[in-house]
C-alpha cells in the first residue's frame, strides 16, 4: 500500500515462497523470511529476489540488523548472518543453548536473540552477542530461561516478552525486572523506535523522551488482538 492503507496492491513478482513469516527493512532494502528461507526486494516490493545461498532449507522466522550486517534466526537451525545483503548466508552459532530464533534485535553494536526454551535444563532464552555473531552468550541477571517470543526496544529500554512474562531492561541487558503487566502484544516501531504493548484494552506507548504513557483505546471494553504503527496514525485489530 502506498496510501497508508486505503489500497492494496499484490507486490510478489519473483517472490519463490510466497509463505512470508517476518519482513525486515535495512537500508531501503526489504527482507522476508520464508517458510523456505529468504528474498530481498530493492524497489518497495516490485520486483523480489531469492537471496538464501548458505541457509538451509528451512523457515526464516525472524531478522534482525544493524549497519551492513544482517542476521536471520530460523526455525531450528539457529542463526545465519550475512555482510552482502543475503547474496550469502553463514550460520553463526558458538554459544546459543537452543537452535529455534524466534526473535533477533541488534542494538548499538550488540545483537540480542531469543530462541525457544527447556527451562528444566536451563538451555534457551536470550542470548547475546558482541562480536557480531561470532560467539553467543546466554543472558539471565534477573531473566528466567525462557521461550521468547519478542524483543524491541533501543540503547535506552530494552523489553523481552515471553512465557514468563514481560521482562524490561535500562541498561543493555544487563539487569532486568519483571513488569507486572500481563502483556498480549509487543510492538515497536523500527523507524521511530515507538514501543508499544498491548494488554487486554489497554495500550502503552514507550518514547525515549517520555517513558511509558498510555494511549487512549477507541472503546473502553474493545478487545484488541494487534497493533502498529505508521508514521503518525496507528492501526488497531
Amino acid at each position: 500500500s502506498n496510501d497508508k492503507g486505503k489500497t492494496w496492491n499484490i507486490v510478489n513478482n519473483g517472490l519463490s515462497d510466497p509463505d512470508i513469516r517476518v519482513f525486515h527493512i535495512r537500508n531501503n532494502k526489504i527482507f522476508s523470511g520464508t517458510s523456505t528461507g529468504s528474498s530481498r526486494s530493492d524497489n518497495k516490493g516490485d520486483l523480489w529476489r531469492t537471496a538464501s545461498e548458505g541457509l538451509p532449507k528451512l523457515a526464516v522466522i525472524s531478522i534482525g540488523s544493524i549497519y551492513h550486517i544482517v542476521f536471520a534466526g530460523t526455525n531450528n537451525s539457529f542463526a545465519f548472518g550475512t555482510l552482502d545483503a543475503g547474496d550469502r548466508w553463514s550460520q553463526y552459532k558458538k554459544g546459543f543453548t537452543r537452535p529455534k530464533v524466534n526473535a533477533i534485535l541488534g542494538v548499538g553494536n550488540s545483537f540480542f536473540a531469543g530462541t525457544d526454551a527447556l527451562p528444566n535444563q536451563g538451555n534457551g532464552g536470550l542470548h547475546l552477542t558482541t562480536d557480531y555473531g561470532t560467539t553467543w552468550k546466554q543472558v539471565k541477571n534477573g531473566l528466567p530461561v525462557m521461550n521468547i517470543n519478542t524483543l524491541a526496544g533501543n540503547s535506552s529500554n530494552l523489553s523481552v516478552l515471553g512465557d514468563s512474562g514481560f521482562y524490561n531492561s535500562t541498561d543493555l541487558g544487563t539487569t532486568w525486572s519483571k513488569s507486572s503487566w500481563t502483556v498480549k502484544v509487543l510492538y515497536v516501531n523500527e523507524r521511530n523506535n515507538n514501543e508499544f504493548v498491548l494488554l487486554n484494552s489497554d495500550i502503552f506507548r514507550y518514547t525515549k523522551n517520555n517513558g511509558w504513557s498510555p494511549v487512549s483505546p477507541p472503546a473502553p471494553k474493545l478487545n484488541i488482538q494487534d497493533i502498529v504503527e505508521n508514521g503518525t496514525t496507528l492501526f488497531l485489530a
